[in-house]
């Protein structure tokens, strides 16, 4: 049942950050900072909430594992907080608002090969065959469906004009640092996360709740 859980939470995963990707896209106008601290404040809410709603109603520890988890791992969950979203996120956004959801969506189809790369050099997880044929058929998935062309009667937006060479080199290099980032702070989410057996929304709200306090102390 674990298993099958885990499967489906990684199947839903790509589809509901991408539904967010045009979403953001089409609907923040803001700096990509903003939305950043925005995003960080509400999920740090929403686990919070959810913590204390499971603690009441299903008999959840609450926040008890995280007041007696070691310091080691709080503070790697911090750097992987850091590194993933508040610097990670940021840049993200950004190259989302450069080169549109579109660009940074093939970009992002190339995450789960480094984060099973890095997880075999850092975790000594398993990394066969079948797994490096599951990650290349996926990514060559998603860069057909993003390399498509679109049709000419299709009215384009403004991310969907040409760019000069210089600001789709910046929007990529935005783009692939957040990869490089992001699957980072994912392998020390899951070394020291799963080291303390912290649940899912116990290790975002450490994340979260301290990415959110570092983003509003900088916008302050």
């Amino acid at each position: 049942m674990v298993s099958m859980v885990g499967v489906a939470a990684a199947l839903l995963s790509p589809l509901v950050m991408t539904v967010g990707f045009f979403i953001w896209e089409g609907s923040w106008k803001g700096s990509a900072f903003g939305l950043n601290v925005f995003k960080g404040t509400m999920a740090t809410c929403i686990f919070i909430l959810t913590i204390l709603v499971l603690q009441l109603i299903g008999g959840g520890v609450g926040f008890a594992r995280l007041l007696s988890s070691s310091q080691q791992s709080i503070n790697f969950l911090l750097l992987s907080s850091f590194l993933g979203i508040v610097i990670g996120e940021s840049i993200w956004l950004q190259a989302l608002k450069v080169i549109g959801a579109r660009r940074v969506i093939i970009i992002d189809s190339f995450k789960p090969g480094l984060g099973a790369l890095l997880g075999a050099l850092m975790l000594r997880e398993s990394c066969g065959l079948e797994v490096v044929f599951g990650l290349s058929l996926t990514t060559a998935g998603v860069l057909m469906v993003c390399l498509e062309e679109k049709p000419t009667n299709i009215e384009k937006d403004a991310n969907d004009d040409e760019l000069s060479l210089s600001t789709t080199l910046y929007g990529y290099i935005l783009a692939f640092l957040n990869v490089a980032f992001d699957a980072y702070g994912a392998v020390l989410t899951k070394e020291y996360g799963s080291e303390e057996q912290f649940d899912t929304f116990e290790v975002n709200l450490v994340r979260f709740g301290s990415a959110s306090l570092c983003l509003l102390l900088i916008a302050g």
